[in-house]
């Protein structure tokens, strides 16, 4: 079993992301955390070796800080999540590498993973942005996710699994640069996925309405795998929230 720390602000979608990876549930409404969640998660590597990944999920309240030296204490690999629609969940980066530095965690075996990538419409950090952060610091690698997509969550958390088992020395040089570049190779650009969306309209008031607003909305009555294939649909009707309350009273 490796130890993987998983921090960032409060509501920045860390337990949210851990829970797509652990049950393949996209759940917009979770709750926050409160103190440290569990989760585990299996991977295989091509040499053979199967490792269970404990991930810890901390909360980001400033006000259990204190805990923080003792969860980072062991563990191989960080993964500092922050939500790429709000900016003011970078400030306190530099603070948390400070805190996996007195761990001898070194930087590079941390990753920054953003966010809510498909939000491409609320999105307020530059991607140019947080790549200049990772060269600053000599992080390991930037990966920007969406809970909606299980590929990049996977691939974020194998990176960081692969990440502790190198730091462990139960992979040698060679093989983690071959495996590393495997795993990035699946990594998708979530950016992309909402660009070629097209854009609804309310079927009432003509409003746009968009595909990850949809989603947001139907997400607990209808399966995933269907979601898309509605929204692509030529023969179903589209209604924004409003019109849709409005119809169901009657109105």
């Amino acid at each position: 079993m490796t130890k993987i720390i998983c921090d960032g602000e409060g509501g920045v979608g860390k337990t949210t992301m851990l829970k797509k990876l652990e049950s393949g549930i996209f759940d917009p409404q979770t709750k926050l955390t409160i103190g440290i969640d569990f989760f585990s998660y299996h991977f295989n590597f091509p040499n053979g070796q199967k490792v269970n990944a404990q991930i810890w999920d901390l909360v980001g309240a400033e006000r259990f800080n204190f805990l923080r030296p003792f969860c980072y204490r062991g563990a191989s690999c960080v993964v500092l999540v922050v939500d790429l629609s709000r900016p003011n969940t970078l400030e306190k980066l530099d603070y948390f590498i400070e805190i996996a530095k007195q761990a001898n965690i070194k930087n590079e075996q941390i990753i920054l993973a953003g966010t809510k990538a498909d939000l491409l419409y609320e999105r307020f950090v530059d991607a140019a942005y947080l790549k200049s952060f990772v060269e600053k610091y000599s992080l390991n690698e930037l990966i920007e996710t969406s809970a909606r997509d299980i590929n990049n969550i996977e691939a974020l958390f194998k990176l960081a699994t692969l990440i502790a088992i190198f730091s462990k020395g139960t992979v040698n040089e060679e093989e983690f640069k071959t495996y590393k570049q495997d795993i990035l190779d699946q990594v998708q650009d979530p950016i992309r996925e909402p660009c070629v969306k097209i854009v609804k309209q309310c079927w009432n008031c003509k409003k746009p309405i968009y595909y990850y607003e949809f989603c947001d909305t139907n997400y607990s009555t209808i399966p995933q795998e269907n979601l898309s294939k509605l929204w692509e649909s030529p023969f179903v009707q589209f209604y924004c929230c409003g019109c849709y309350k409005k119809q169901a009273k009657g109105y």
